[in-house]
């Protein structure tokens, strides 16, 4: 019993918090507004599903899914510094896709986007795309890992035939998809 109570307390104090002093906590209240830019035309839609923004250089990236200066699901490049809009971008191969967090991927300068049936790789340096193609009809879910972009396919995807499935990679620089992992289930996941 004595050695449970003793274990006890050196487990409790081994994981306690640490919190590091570096830590500066604010007030939200004393936060300022730098800039605020409208990226929203039609003022009959209040909200946007949208990306989280990417840092890269002087500009922060976001993702937009109505018409925006007559562009479809714009990506957007606003300056961090004064919030003005500096450049737009929507030539997708296929789909104007309203991308979420799980659909986008970064390394480096290439911004991998992933729709239902294709991906786009956007080169942030030149703002124009790297690579793109089909890919089929699968959820939109990416992963990068060591200079590769990693994406789930599923054959015949909606269908009652729906028995095989893989796992899909390429370099993230060009379209090259190769197979990591294939899963045939002859009854049906």
């Amino acid at each position: 019993m004595r050695y449970f109570s003793l274990l006890s307390i050196v487990l409790l104090f081994a994981c306690k918090k640490q919190v590091p002093a570096s830590i500066n906590r604010v007030n939200p209240q004393q936060l300022e507004v730098l800039w605020s830019t409208p990226i929203i035309q039609d003022e009959t839609y209040e909200s946007s599903y949208s990306m989280n923004p990417v840092l890269y250089s002087n500009k922060v990236i976001f993702s937009n899914e109505h018409t925006l200066d007559g562009y479809n699901a714009p990506l957007l490049f606003l300056d961090t510094a004064t919030g003005e809009i500096k450049d737009i971008w929507n030539d997708y191969s296929h789909e104007n896709p309203a991308f979420i967090n799980e659909s986008v991927a970064r390394e480096n300068e290439y911004l991998i986007l992933g729709g239902h049936v294709s991906v786009n790789c956007l080169n942030l340096i030149t703002r124009e795309a790297q690579w793109r193609g089909p890919i089929g009809d699968n959820p939109p879910f990416l992963y990068i890992k060591n200079g590769f972009v990693y994406r789930g396919v599923d054959y015949n995807f909606g269908s009652s035939f729906n028995n095989s499935s893989a796992v899909l990679r390429t370099p993230v620089e060009s379209r090259s998809w190769d197979t990591v992992y294939a899963f045939d289930q002859p009854d049906g996941f």
